[in-house]
């Protein structure tokens, strides 16, 4: 008679398990970027930019409202299953399944079959709540080599195989680190170097441009010590 509750419990947590996986699945498959360029911009957001539906181009191609929006759209993929999965449950698996899931859904995605983004937005905000310092170390590791190399995968890589190792150190459940391991090799099946929006954009190369012009400006001298100067020549 235990034996019979025990498989029935089983099977139950089983459908549930499955139940998240399919919702999420399919909401991670909304393709936010090109809804909202094609809302504002009227424009098809992988004919333009970088030919990618991802937070870059989408703000390029787009304009800021639907790049803002966009943002929201590809952040609450991973926030919903942590918050409502997890409030249902009060369990790490079906959460970290709810996430993986929609990172599936927006890097193989089924309404816009061909076009996807790489889910790092998605995964960076459910991190967050995730696991707090995981986030705050892998983001440090990124922007630290981002400012060494100034190569986009470069940081992308060293970032990305650190995840799951620290996933695992501040979290001590070998759930997160498989979910981790999960979670880059998806990174890396989509990292093609052709679709990499920070590449293309010339994000690192802008960033760099407008450094040195503030650090130009500061430079510049008042004019009332020019003046001075030339008084005193």
């Amino acid at each position: 008679m235990s034996f019979s509750w025990g498989v029935i419990v089983m099977n139950h947590s089983l459908w549930n398990c499955l139940i998240i996986a399919i919702v999420a699945y399919l909401y991670g498959s909304i393709p936010f970027g090109y809804l909202f360029t094609r809302l504002f911009a009227h424009k098809k957001v992988y004919e333009h930019g970088t030919g990618t539906i991802g937070v870059a181009n989408t703000f390029t191609v787009g304009g800021k409202r639907a790049g803002y929006l966009t943002v929201l759209g590809e952040a609450s993929k991973g926030l919903l299953p942590v918050f409502i999965v997890r409030a249902l449950f009060h369990s790490v698996e079906p959460v970290l399944i709810g996430v993986f899931f929609a990172l599936l859904g927006t890097s193989f995605p089924i309404f816009l079959p061909g076009k996807y983004t790489k889910g790092r937005t998605l995964i960076g905000w459910a991190s967050l709540f995730l696991s707090f310092y995981t986030t705050i170390t892998v983001g440090l590791i990124w922007t630290t080599t981002a400012i060494l190399f100034k190569k986009a995968r470069v940081s992308f890589y060293v970032s990305s195989l650190s995840y799951p190792f620290f996933l695992y150190l501040f979290e001590n459940h070998v759930a997160y680190l498989v979910f981790g391991l999960c979670v880059i090799t998806v990174f890396f099946i989509r990292s093609g170097s052709h679709n990499d929006d920070f590449n293309k954009n010339h994000i690192f190369e802008k960033w760099q441009e407008k450094f040195d012009a503030s650090k130009s400006s500061n430079q510049r001298p008042f004019p009332c010590q020019s003046g001075v100067r030339q008084q005193g020549l």
